[in-house]
C-alpha cells in the first residue's frame, strides 16, 4: 500500500512522463523517507522524547512552548540544542524523527547537536553543564542509554 506522499510523487511522474512523451518507458520510484511507525513495544525507545525535553527545559527555567518556538533568540536557541545532543546521544532516536517531533529538519538537529559537542571540547562550563543535566536525565527516566562513558566528554 502506498503512503499519502508516495501516491502524490507517482502521481507527478506520470503527469511529467505523459508531458515529456515517456509513457512507454518503465518509471521506478523509490523513496528515501521511510516514517518508522510506532515501536513495537511502548518503551522499546525509551521516554518519551517530549518528557525528555521538558526537564531539560524545567533544568533552564524555560517555558518548553518558547524553547521550541520558531525564535533564534540565544538562550533558546542553545538549550534547543542541549536537547538535540542529548536526545542523539542517549536516545535511539534518530535525526529524522527528532526533527519531525520537533518541527525542524534533520540537519538542524545535526547541527545543533554537533554545536554543543564543540563548545563542551572548548568550554569547561559548559561541559559540566550538560554532562549535569545527563547525569539528571539518566536517573529520571529508565530506557535512557547509560553508556555514559563512552559519549560523555570529561
Amino acid at each position: 500500500m502506498l503512503s499519502k506522499f508516495q501516491q502524490e510523487a507517482k502521481s507527478r511522474v506520470q503527469d511529467l512522463a505523459a508531458e515529456y512523451g515517456l509513457d512507454d518507458y518503465a518509471i521506478y520510484i523509490t523513496t528515501v523517507h521511510k516514517d518508522d511507525g510506532p515501536p513495537e513495544h511502548e518503551d522499546e525507545l525509551g521516554p518519551d522524547m517530549e518528557d525528555i525535553a521538558r526537564s531539560i527545559c524545567d533544568f533552564y527555567n524555560l517555558p518548553y512552548n518558547e524553547v521550541f518556538s520558531l525564535t533564534q533568540k540565544q538562550p533558546n536557541c542553545v538549550i534547543r540544542q542541549v536537547v538535540f545532543y542529548i536526545l542523539m546521544n542517549y536516545t535511539e532516536h534518530g535525526c529524522y524523527k527528532i526533527g519531525r517531533k520537533f518541527g525542524r529538519t534533520h540537519a538542524t538537529v545535526i547541527h545543533g547537536e554537533k554545536v554543543i559537542r564543540n563548545l563542551m571540547d572548548v568550554d569547561r562550563d559548559m561541559r559540566s553543564e550538560v554532562n549535569y543535566v545527563v547525569d539528571i536525565i539518566l536517573k529520571t527516566y529508565k530506557n535512557v542509554n547509560n553508556d555514559i562513558s563512552s559519549t560523555a566528554v570529561e
